[in-house]
């Protein structure tokens, strides 16, 4: 998508039979080196790809603390409700936030660009 501020990232499936899925590729910030996020079969989901995506944003070496989350809920912002017919707006975003909020984790300000309302487009597997 136009607004996507963060390394090149090349998704491919994991190997048959992986439990899991991955963001793999350079630590180091500023990298133009590809990310490899490496999708299970179990876990071909928009949820899994909005996951792994958000390790790209933040950077793999944040693991899931509060640059992570705030990368979590950008890139749910950008790929999830997209259908204007359907008025959910940022329904989904607002609950990844509470859901944050009720266990105590923080966010991080955001080291990118925000998302522009009218930015967002399909991701495909």
């Amino acid at each position: 998508d136009r607004w996507w501020p963060g390394p090149p990232v090349r998704v491919e499936a994991a190997r048959r039979g992986a439990a899991s899925s991955g963001t793999h590729g350079p630590i180091a910030v500023g990298s133009s080196s590809p990310l490899t996020i490496r999708i299970a079969d179990t876990q071909a989901t928009t949820a899994t790809a909005a996951h792994e995506l958000a390790h790209a944003l933040a950077g793999v070496e944040h693991g899931h603390d509060a640059l992570y989350r705030r990368a979590y809920l950008d890139v749910v912002e950008v790929i999830t409700n997209l259908d204007p017919t359907d008025r959910r707006g940022d329904l989904h975003t607002r609950q990844l936030a509470e859901a944050f909020a009720a266990e105590g984790l923080d966010v991080a300000s955001r080291r990118w660009p925000a998302p522009a309302r009218e930015v967002g487009g399909a991701i495909a597997l």
